[in-house]
């Protein structure tokens, strides 16, 4: 998991990198808001989805550390939501990218 979760934000961080002389400094993030001045933030920011995700998987790993050691059915079922949400996380990434390219 530590590897797949580190090859995401590689490839997040390379995709950024090859972006950055096209990006706006401010994108769309919030899209519950129902401005748009209230969806921009710095470009920073988009990188909160998957440090997000990384908290998740962090919060899922102490779970299975502490709580559920002894119990494989619960660290397969932590495991696999972490990857939905390193998933999750990483298609927003691509998907404000691609919405201001």
């Amino acid at each position: 998991m530590e590897r797949f979760l580190l090859g995401i934000n590689l490839l997040a961080l390379v995709i950024f990198i090859i972006a950055l002389p096209v990006l706006p400094p401010e994108v769309p993030l919030f899209y519950s808001y129902p401005t748009a001045e209230e969806q921009l933030v710095p470009l920073v920011f988009i990188f909160l989805p998957l440090l997000a995700a990384d908290f998740f998987v962090v919060l899922n790993k102490a779970l299975v550390v502490f709580l559920f050691g002894e119990k494989e059915s619960f660290e397969k079922l932590l495991t696999y939501t972490s990857y939905f949400f390193v998933l999750s996380a990483f298609y927003m990434f691509i998907k404000t990218i691609i919405l201001v390219v």
